[in-house]
């Protein structure tokens, strides 16, 4: 593998991870979904403070955050592939037998695991809003589009490396 892919898939593993991270956090939940308006009294009774009738304001829904905590599994299984796809290279490097068999079960599990939480996470998303997945950011198809951006990302690795 030469330096440059070394290089892009180090990367692809860091940004997985650290969206992993901050959509677990719930800090970057406009990459799965969009706000919407919501009673400020149902919003404020879930947090705890005075409610105030009559006012909305703009908040997450429950099935976003669920579907961000879904989304940030999917991450977590794409750094695992893109760091195997490491692990395959420096096997590849120290000739030994063994160290390569582990690390393409590592590459294979990993994989396995990507596609099917990519599959839980979009059929999840379905059954909470009782809708197809779209590409229409307007309906809330970040998530969709986010979710094949990280796919595509981990085939190109996977083929070029």
């Amino acid at each position: 593998m030469n330096l440059t892919i070394l290089l892009m898939t180090a990367a692809c593993f860091a940004i997985s991870i650290a969206i992993a991270t901050k959509l677990s956090k719930g800090d970057w939940l406009w990459l799965v979904g969009k706000p919407e308006l919501v009673d400020t009294k149902e919003s404020r009774k879930r947090s705890g403070k005075k409610s105030n009738k009559g006012k909305k304001e703009l908040a997450y829904t429950e099935v976003t955050i669920k579907s961000a905590v879904r989304v940030a599994w999917v991450f977590v299984a794409a750094g695992v592939t893109f760091l195997s796809f490491l692990f395959i290279d420096f096997a590849k490097q120290s000739d030994m037998e063994a160290l390569n068999v582990v690390a393409w079960v590592i590459n294979t599990a990993g994989l396995v695991a990507f596609t099917m939480l990519l599959i839980w996470a979009v059929g999840s998303r379905m059954r909470d809003t009782s809708q197809k997945p779209t590409f229409k950011m307007d309906e809330d198809g970040r998530m969709l589009t986010m979710l094949l951006v990280i796919a595509v990302a981990v085939v190109v690795v996977a083929l070029v490396s």
